[in-house]
């Protein structure tokens, strides 16, 4: 009805698999897909009108969870256990066990950037002393190194997130990793392509984690015949290495830069406070009209303020 191309129908298809099923494709395995940046965003798109949906009076009052064709019974089987969804509730925090990630990309190359990033400070390298490195992948690290023509030189921004031989090759470069990396520019940054262009993986089944990351193995091989090596079995960011809140306020303000609507420097003070003494604040709603409300406001006027408590 729409008159659309070939090529935007696929485009239509993938993002609604993305919603529909939420499988890897658009995310990991596409070339051209922006999925990686979307696919967390339409989920909570998704709980959101239908919350609205539901006040407005919409009626869906089924047993969507242990119905004879719900959520259980239809993806797993009707084997469950839905004491879980409450047996811990307000006594285990399932957000203080995830990551908290100290760099852009895909998480399971952020072992093997720090290993590369840590031997090229120890050793004082420069990308002219290397002339190869070698990653020792697992299976889930395998796939974010192949096809290896794609995952050297990214076509996408999605594809570069999701490439540990360009982040390590991004690391090595220049001496961090950063979301600039991952526009345009960045990818075709001449430096670290030739890097890329040099790295090397090996599948290794022994370094399978069905249950956690994956360890990152990084050999480099120098010009004069040495040979370097490191391994990272939990990267900086991980709940057993968390990210100071020094670092998570710094990583804060790097990505702040990138916002649809750029905040001023007020403002972002303000908001690094507040998030920062959150157990203080008394009514959430000040925060997000910190976050959300247009034009320079004063932190000692703003809505936020008045709810903290003395």
């Amino acid at each position: 009805m729409l008159g659309l191309s070939c090529d935007t129908m696929r485009s239509a298809f993938g993002l609604a698999l993305m919603q529909a099923a939420g499988t890897e494709e658009m995310v990991v395995h596409a070339a051209e897909s922006f999925g990686k940046s979307l696919y967390a965003g339409l989920s909570n798109q998704g709980g959101v009108q239908s919350a609205l949906m539901a006040h407005h009076g919409i009626l869906a009052k089924g047993e969507p969870l242990e119905g004879r064709a719900g959520l259980f019974a239809a993806y797993y089987g009707a084997r469950y256990d839905a004491d879980v969804l409450v047996s811990d509730l307000g006594t285990r925090f399932l957000s203080l066990e995830r990551c908290v990630k100290a760099m852009p990309g895909t998480l399971v190359s952020h072992a093997f950037a720090e290993a590369a990033l840590q031997l090229t400070r120890d050793n004082s390298l420069r990308q002219a002393d290397i002339a190869r490195v070698r990653l020792d992948v697992g299976p889930w690290g395998n796939v974010m190194c192949e096809p290896a023509s794609l995952r050297r030189r990214p076509t996408s921004a999605s594809a570069a997130m999701n490439s540990i031989p360009f982040i390590v090759a991004k690391a090595i470069a220049n001496g961090r990793v950063e979301l600039d990396d991952f526009q345009a520019v960045g990818r075709n940054q001449a430096e670290a392509l030739a890097i890329a262009a040099r790295i090397d993986h090996v599948l290794r089944q022994d370094l399978a984690r069905p249950l956690g990351l994956e360890p990152g193995l990084v050999t480099l091989t120098l010009n004069d015949g040495r040979g370097l090596n490191m391994r990272v079995d939990t990267p900086l960011g991980h709940p057993s290495r968390p990210l100071s809140p020094e670092g998570t306020v710094a990583k804060f303000r790097a990505n702040v830069r990138f916002a649809a609507n750029s905040l001023e420097p007020s403002r972002v003070n303000a908001l690094v406070e507040h998030v920062m003494t959150l157990e203080e604040v008394e009514d959430v709603a000040g925060l997000v009209e910190l976050a959300a409300t247009s034009g320079a406001q004063g932190q000692e006027n703003h809505p936020c303020t008045p709810r903290l408590k003395s």
